[in-house]
């Protein structure tokens, strides 16, 4: 018990930093999420109940999230539960519309338990921003949606329209937390490499001991006034950018994929430059013109029902894409957990025994002497830290005797000419002959005493042949 505690405490020491931006993002992102909706719709019980569901799911899912990621399970077991989930959740769809307040938890579920779970896994703490994001900017695009007059200019194609000081800073102030959240996660990465470059004596017992050397250790990520100062150029760097790209992610009016030019005006002018007998008829081409430049100036109120029978194909064909989606990584996931083992294990061996181009006499020592610890692996024999290679070959031969009667020939000389290999010392060719002969043995005595069940299950073991 006194183990796990340390253990905990050691985690949140050199995660505490990391852990704490990442909170404060998600806890932002819910905050500015519900102020936006209460103060524009108005603080009805419905909503409030709504919106305290996605609080509660958001921080237990994340909280769960964490424990999974602490625990070290594998990602993809995480991902195939989560993918799971998606596919329960979208043929129950039908009768969730019934209980909308349960739908909410059982929607957002699985995705707020998959993002902490990323949020502390090393190169995935990307993906695990993307629930307390989305709350952010789903705050800024509700502000949008709701101020029918920004909408309007916006889809008219004044694309800066839709931004004002508090869509703006929310982006701001969400951008800014993730940069924090993404440094700190580095400095952690950095700090445990420091720590396991450590000598033993140097490795402290409790929190913030003095080591052998004098020096005070601390586990926890620090981050100087100068990265802090590079933090904020960056968050505002980014945010000035989201704000001058964003607008334009999307198609509106005609003017953003037209030439400028008026409907019908302009070739009506031009049609009329010259009557039937060649001769120019002053003034009507153009007063034709003027007639054409007079209509674009006139700038279409745009028709809502349009657009919002163009959201809900959006929805629709978002909606199928998510099925196709989900069908995709479910089927990647089968695949990984039927062909990856077997497929890489068969590569690796085939590789091991004739590599498909030239490689060393000494490389290829230790690439036999690798596909010898395969086949002992196979049988039960692990190698031991502590041994040499010629203590494991002896240990090898007397398991190998006890269990089937007598072992094969030519192990232990495998063991001396790739001691030899370790230890820099001369080989010949005569040499690889007698390793590749002496691992062949090996190799045809485990083929012929292994039943298709330990065969089978060795092929999905995976290769435990280090030493």
């Amino acid at each position: 018990m006194d183990g796990a505690l340390k253990n905990i405490k050691h985690f949140l020491a050199t995660s505490g930093p990391s852990l704490l931006a990442y909170w404060a993002m998600t806890f932002y992102g819910l905050a500015a999420f519900s102020l936006v909706l209460v103060v524009e719709v108005g603080p009805a019980p419905e909503l409030i109940m709504i919106l305290m569901q996605f609080a509660a799911v958001t921080i237990v899912g994340q909280l769960i999230g964490h424990v999974m990621g602490y625990l070290r399970l594998r990602l993809p077991f995480v991902l195939m539960g989560v993918g799971m989930c998606c596919g329960v959740q979208t043929l129950s769809t039908p009768a969730l519309a019934a209980v909308p307040y349960l739908a909410v938890i059982w929607f957002m579920a699985p995705f707020t338990l998959a993002s902490g779970f990323l949020a502390i896994r090393h190169r995935k703490e990307i993906f695990g921003a993307w629930i307390p994001l989305m709350y952010s900017v789903g705050a800024s695009v509700i502000l949008i949606n709701i101020d029918g007059d920004k909408l309007s200019r916006w889809m008219a194609g004044d694309k800066y329209a839709v931004w004002n000081v508090v869509n703006l800073t929310i982006i701001a102030g969400a951008l800014l937390l993730f940069v924090i959240y993404m440094v700190t996660r580095q400095a952690q990465s950095l700090s445990m490499w420091q720590d396991a470059a450590l000598q033993p004596s140097q490795r402290p017992t409790g929190m913030g001991p003095m080591g052998d050397d004098g020096r005070k250790y601390n586990p926890r990520a620090r981050i100087s006034c100068m990265t802090w100062i590079v933090i904020a150029v960056l968050a505002a760097f980014v945010t000035i950018g989201t704000a001058a790209v964003a607008p334009y992610l999307f198609r509106t009016a005609e003017q953003d994929q037209g030439d400028g030019k008026g409907k019908g005006g302009q070739g009506d002018g031009k049609g009329q430059q010259r009557d039937g007998k060649g001769q120019p008829r002053d003034g009507d081409g153009k007063g034709q013109q003027n007639q054409g430049d007079g209509q674009q100036s006139q700038q279409p109120d745009p028709d809502m029902d349009k657009v919002s029978e163009g959201v809900k194909r959006m929805a629709q064909q978002g909606f199928d894409l998510l099925v196709m989606l989900l069908i995709l990584l479910v089927a990647l996931i089968l695949i990984y957990f039927i062909f990856w083992r077997p497929a890489r294990r068969m590569a690796t061996i085939r590789h091991l025994e004739s590599p498909a181009w030239a490689v060393p006499s000494t490389q290829r020592i230790k690439d036999l002497w690798r596909r010898a610890l395969i086949s002992l692996h196979d049988v039960g024999v692990e190698p031991r830290r502590t041994e040499s290679v010629e203590e494991m070959a002896d240990r090898a031969e007397a398991y190998l005797t006890k269990k089937y009667g007598a072992a094969p020939s030519g192990l232990q000389e495998a063991a001396e000419i790739y001691s030899r290999v370790q230890y820099s010392i001369g080989v010949g060719s005569e040499d690889l002959i007698r390793m590749a002969a002496s691992v062949d043995l090996l190799t045809e005595y485990v083929d012929n005493r292994l039943t298709w069940w330990q065969q089978l299950g060795n092929l999905y073991g995976g290769l435990k042949d280090d030493q």
